[in-house]
């Protein structure tokens, strides 16, 4: 194998979820960061030879007319890849997404958003492979969640109104599984707030303020639907995303996000989560201008949390 596309077509022969812990798939993700990054080929298939130590392959099936009946069942993913595998080949990746990712998008916090942000990646690096296996992934974790596209809402206004509500005493341990009780409750928070680039400056307020290990999933997925909305109808993704956003703050407590933006010391931020969030800084940072996109890299550096070429010619 000589190139990115080659290692994230081999891929998918991954399950998405790995056990026991039912964790998400990282390495096509961060492959693609480490390219984005800077890294070199012999980078990746370093990663790539110790990742995948840890996966477990799905079986070869065929593709079923009768995809539908897979929607929500994580065991459907192998018959949902073969499908999706023929749908992006007939039609493209911007024509699948457009057609097939509407439906699903509300789901997007399902799952710590791993599904959608490895959609945003297929789509950033070009890979029908990838693109084939987060639909895939997104179809098969899929709940029904509301989405209002039509209520306007303020999302730093929201925010606030949680966090002076206080810290929910969610009955369920895991973050899939409290979004779930948000749902079975109908807590589940609805709105679109007025712009992307809003979202966007939340959900690095939230992680600059608090380091917790889930609210950097607010950034890199909001980088993600960023990607992923030039695809779909505007609205529809921002209102998810709203929610989403929303959700997720309830879920890791409501925290306040105007404190001391110390770097964080913090045994979960795996070389995957580190990657791709450096990777998601410099992919907001040439979209917003925003420097605090920089400074998070710079930190990241300084603090041994990512290799010094990481982005080493823009930071």
């Amino acid at each position: 194998m000589d190139s990115l596309q080659e290692l994230l077509v081999d891929g998918t022969r991954y399950d998405p979820r790995y056990l026991p812990s039912r964790n998400a798939d990282h390495m096509p993700m961060t492959l693609c960061a480490i390219t984005g990054l800077g890294g070199h080929l012999d980078d990746l298939i370093a990663y790539r030879d110790q990742y995948k130590k840890i996966l477990h392959e799905i079986p070869s099936v065929s593709a079923s007319p009768d995809w539908r009946l897979g929607i929500g069942r994580n065991d459907s993913y192998p018959s949902l890849l073969a499908w999706f595998t023929e749908q992006v080949a007939e039609k493209g990746i911007e024509s699948a997404v457009s057609e097939y990712l509407p439906e699903f998008i509300g789901s997007l916090a399902m799952e710590a958003f791993h599904p959608i942000i490895r959609l945003g990646y297929a789509i950033d690096f070009k890979s029908e492979a990838e693109t084939a296996a987060a639909l895939a992934y997104i179809v098969s974790s899929h709940q029904n969640v509301p989405v209002d596209v039509d209520h306007s809402v303020d999302i730093r206004d929201e925010m606030q109104a949680q966090v002076r509500i206080g810290s929910r005493p969610f009955k369920r341990a895991g973050f899939t599984r409290s979004i779930c009780e948000l749902l079975d409750d109908n807590d589940y928070p609805v709105g679109r707030t007025a712009d992307i680039g809003d979202a966007a400056i939340i959900a690095l307020d939230i992680f600059r303020s608090t380091r917790n290990f889930f609210a950097l999933h607010m950034v890199t997925a909001t980088q993600a639907v960023r990607i992923c909305s030039e695809f779909i109808d505007k609205k529809l993704a921002l209102a998810a995303l709203t929610g989403g956003l929303l959700a997720a703050h309830q879920v890791v407590g409501s925290p306040d996000f105007d404190r001391d933006h110390s770097m964080p010391v913090n045994d979960r931020l795996s070389d995957e989560h580190t990657y791709k969030y450096a990777w998601a800084c410099l992919s907001e940072y040439r979209h917003y201008g925003d420097n605090r996109y920089l400074e998070e890299i710079q930190g990241f550096r300084q603090n041994g949390l990512i290799p010094q070429w990481c982005a080493v010619d823009e930071v």
